[in-house]
């Protein structure tokens, strides 16, 4: 019997399109677990970054603060100082007209007697006797040296006569700062109180 083959000779498959299918699935798997992977990665690492930025600025609030804290101490201390200040002023004020008083009889040579005393304002003006010109010039030198006269000037000088003894009359001028000067002299006890004076008579 004879067999006919209508169909013709069977074709071999080709398996080079299969393989290109079977590669693209096999990389596009790759491609997203690598994808996957690096997202995972990078994830971590910005959790870690912000965890970071979170304690840096956690720091930098506290350092601010203690910044702050400094700046208002700082603040307080000059405050304090002057404050301080104003009160060594004040306290050196309220002692400084019987010091005043005191380095004006310290400073009186033997040979003057002071007559008037007048003041007004920062000015100071005494009128008095002295034995001679060279007594006043003394007198003058040692009201300019001591802690609470300044800019001392002789006024007026002229003779005159108390009793029978011959004299010269003058009038002097000064500026007084009652809270003294920065350096003072020893004649004055360490607690503002005045070490004592000498009576002129």
């Amino acid at each position: 019997m004879i067999k006919i083959n209508l169909l013709g000779e069977e074709t071999k498959r080709s398996t080079t399109a299969l393989l290109w299918v079977a590669g693209y699935f096999v990389v596009m798997v790759g491609l997203l677990i690598t994808f996957s992977v690096l997202v995972a990665s990078t994830s971590r690492q910005i959790a870690e970054i912000n965890s970071e930025i979170d304690v840096l600025d956690t720091n930098l609030k506290k350092i601010q603060k203690k910044t702050k804290e400094v700046h208002q101490l700082e603040s307080m201390q000059r405050e304090l100082n002057s404050k301080l200040s104003v009160i060594a002023v004040l306290k050196r004020s309220k002692i400084g007209p019987v010091r005043m008083l005191d380095d004006l009889v310290s400073t009186m040579p033997e040979q003057v007697w002071i007559t008037s005393a007048t003041e007004r304002s920062t000015q100071v003006s005494l009128e008095g006797y002295a034995l001679d010109n060279q007594t006043i010039a003394d007198f003058m030198t040692a009201l300019q040296g001591s802690n609470y006269f300044e800019n001392v000037d002789l006024v007026q000088t002229r003779g005159a006569v108390l009793g029978s003894v011959p004299l010269k009359s003058f009038v002097l001028r000064a500026t007084v700062n009652y809270a003294g000067k920065i350096k003072e002299k020893g004649n004055h006890s360490s607690d503002g109180v005045v070490a004592g004076s000498v009576k002129k008579s």
